[in-house]
């Protein structure tokens, strides 16, 4: 692995800095064992149930996109 790769150095960190820095920088798909897939972003304004993954990254997107027009 190089070296200027950021993702190797800290992951952990970036992905820390992103969530609490309270913007729109990190959203998240995730199955749920009721079913279905619980949709969530950094900011914590924007949380959502949907019934299949697709569905799920295709409203991610598009919170991304409305929040970034803001």
């Amino acid at each position: 692995m190089s070296d200027d790769n950021v993702m190797y150095d800290s992951p952990l960190e970036l992905m820390q800095e992103a969530i609490s820095s309270g913007s729109c920088d990190v959203q998240s798909v995730i199955p749920i064992p009721e079913g279905g897939f619980r949709c969530a972003c950094s900011c914590s304004g924007w949380e959502i149930v949907v019934d299949d993954r697709t569905e799920g990254l295709r409203r991610a997107r598009q919170h991304t996109d409305e929040t970034a027009t803001r």
